[in-house]
């Protein structure tokens, strides 16, 4: 579980913060039922995530949504994706497309252990990649072990609930975790704004305290492999500026991978 857990959203909010598309905000996810966890649910995930942790380099296809709601905004900016990942350790190479009402732009991000570069397409030309400096990161073995330690000291939770379900051609065991907010630290609650998108925030400081709820919905394989992922973070706005972003929604679905392909270290030189 490297940095493919998060797909294309660090440097997407940086490129479309304040873009709005004209669609409805969307329906707040439901609460999850505080029901006991059974061994079934735990057992799936912790194979998971032994599994992932064995995934040393990946190849994959995805698209996703992102759907942010801003403090008193009538309407959400919704940001379509389709992406292509190729990923190695802490290196890690994205070509995406990304699509916010009727603008559309092709990026390729660059990210390594504490760097990250983006290149634009321009008249059908690649941009030098510039770098770009957001105002959270988690670098690939980061993520991995901060969910990780979330997870072992009980602020990332899975429900009961285990459901099969069939994503591109795959049947997968669908689980669903919540944060326990009061066993977080700081640095917590900064993973949670990443992986809730929000990377490029200026005021992090507020942000990390107004954080209200999050939740992750994932489809998982017992081969490490995460099918299809779904974020919900929701925020206080009475603790946010005028313009800040209240919740954010993000569903990442895989539509073809490969795992542990050979990668060369030179794939991820910049151009």
């Amino acid at each position: 579980m490297k940095n493919w857990l998060l797909p294309g959203i660090v440097i997407i909010m940086i490129t479309f913060i304040g873009c709005h598309a004209a669609t409805p905000n969307p329906t707040t996810t439901p609460e999850p039922t505080a029901t006991p966890i059974t061994e079934d649910a735990k057992t799936i995930f912790e194979v998971w995530l032994a599994a992932a942790k064995g995934i040393e380099s990946i190849q994959e296809d995805y698209n996703g949504t992102i759907v942010m709601v801003t403090k008193g905004a009538s309407q959400s900016t919704t940001i379509t994706i389709e992406g292509q990942l190729h990923s190695k350790g802490n290196n890690s190479l994205e070509e995406l497309e990304i699509t916010v009402g009727t603008t559309k732009q092709r990026i390729r991000q660059y990210m390594s252990k504490d760097k990250v570069f983006v290149a634009t397409m321009v008249q059908g030309q690649w941009t030098t990649a510039k770098e770009v400096t957001p105002s959270i990161y988690f670098n690939a073995d980061e993520v991995q072990a901060e969910f990780e330690s979330l997870y072992n000291k009980g602020a990332l939770v899975p429900e009961a609930r285990v459901e099969p379900r069939l994503v591109s051609g795959e049947e997968c065991n669908e689980l669903r975790l919540s944060a326990d907010l009061t066993k977080l630290s700081s640095k917590d609650r900064e993973f949670l704004l990443y992986s809730g998108g929000l990377s490029s925030v200026s005021d992090v400081g507020i942000y990390v305290d107004a954080i209200t709820s999050f939740a992750m919905r994932f489809c998982l394989l017992p081969n490490g492999m995460m099918l299809e992922s779904e974020t919900t973070l929701e925020l206080n706005p009475n603790a946010l500026p005028t313009d800040g972003i209240v919740s954010s929604h993000i569903v990442s679905t895989i539509t073809h991978y490969e795992i542990n392909p050979v990668i060369p270290d030179s794939f991820f030189d910049l151009p």
